[in-house]
């Protein structure tokens, strides 16, 4: 009986995603949690390592992508925004799972992030202001304007 209720937590747990051929899908367009061994597509670290950077794109598919660093998420939403569905990333205070295109970026070189993009997500501007006071030379920007000025490493 027991096994049946781990069984019955695991399906529960994982039936937001799903894994098809080898990839990760959401079906619903929601974050999915970041699994062992996924690989950013733009550097190659693995996700896991840095998961409170992380950042997923819901492809049309609904194959999605991590990545460990926004910069990286940037650079890969350049070369195939018109492929995109959804995009998430995490809030640098809270952790939770923000909707890309809605959240607050701070830029500041200064920052230091996983791949030295100094891109850090908020879901609010307050939020976003306030973490800026530590690097007072930083933007606060939106989704469109990180997507205007384009990404670099600094």
């Amino acid at each position: 009986m027991r096994g049946i209720g781990l069984l019955l937590l695991a399906v529960l747990l994982l039936s937001g995603c799903a894994q098809k051929g080898g990839k990760v899908v959401s079906p619903d367009l929601k974050p999915v949690p970041v699994p062992e061994g996924a690989r950013c597509p733009e550097c190659g670290m693995f996700v896991k390592d840095y998961e409170n950077w992380a950042c997923e794109a819901i492809l049309d598919s609904r194959e999605v992508k991590f990545f460990d660093d926004p910069g990286d998420m940037f650079i890969y939403y350049s070369k195939h925004r018109g492929s995109m569905a959804k995009i998430y990333c995490r809030d640098y205070y809270t952790q939770r799972w923000v909707d890309a295109e809605r959240a607050y970026y701070v830029t500041n070189a200064a920052i230091p992030t996983p791949m030295g993009f100094g891109i850090v997500v908020f879901a609010s501007r307050e939020d976003a202001e306030s973490f800026r006071r530590d690097y007072p030379s930083g933007d606060v920007l939106t989704f469109s304007e990180v997507v205007e000025r384009g990404v670099t490493l600094k």
